[in-house]
């Protein structure tokens, strides 16, 4: 009987209020660490990253990666881009499953994502500046065929290009590393150098 008493004795309005205001602020709180953090991945590798040039990153081991939760089944090539002087393209082959090519803002937003498949092997982003500034005729404007054209044109200032490309055993090593290799990150030449 002293337990009923006890359940009896309880205000269970207040209970339910209390509940549902604990996971209000749990939720508030969970929406708002990224405006709340000091800094950012972006911020990170801005330090360690030359723009507008891809870095091959070592393999991942505990401790090492430069970012969390960078697992070391993956090899990475990461690319710090800045479109405020011109556009920047990002070549990369996505030929086996569980490659990946992804480009963030500066705040964490993907841009662009694109994951290995049959159809796409090639994947050749274009990054152009966002605030809509002449950057000269593209090949084709100017009666020239293009060698390369890109899988998709995306506006963004600047941010951070990961390409991930799976780690498929010792074996495959010096295929993974060459396909790092053959990624290019870099601003594009060919429109503005005509256009002037």
């Amino acid at each position: 009987m002293k337990i009923w008493t006890l359940v009896s004795g309880i205000n269970w309005r207040l209970v339910v209020a209390a509940l549902f205001g604990i996971g209000a602020l749990h939720i508030l709180a969970t929406l708002a660490a990224p405006d709340i953090t000091r800094t950012t991945a972006f911020d990170r590798l801005k330090r360690e990253l030359p723009p507008n040039k891809l870095l091959i990153l070592p393999p991942m081991a505990p401790g090492q990666q430069p970012l969390p939760f960078m697992t070391p089944a993956q090899r990475f090539a990461m690319c710090r881009f800045d479109t405020r002087v011109g556009p920047v393209e990002i070549a990369a082959n996505l030929e086996h499953p569980g490659s990946s090519l992804t480009i963030y803002s500066t705040g964490g937003d993907v841009v662009f994502a694109a994951a290995a498949t049959n159809e796409a092997v090639a994947q050749r982003v274009r990054l152009i500046p966002p605030d809509g500034r002449f950057l000269g005729l593209s090949p084709e404007a100017r009666g020239v065929i293009a060698r390369n054209v890109p899988s998709a044109t995306v506006a963004a200032k600047s941010g951070i290009i990961v390409v991930a490309l799976p780690e498929r055993g010792i074996a495959y090593q010096a295929e993974t590393g060459r396909a790092l290799e053959g990624a290019t990150c870099g601003p594009v030449t060919d429109a503005i150098a005509s256009s002037r």
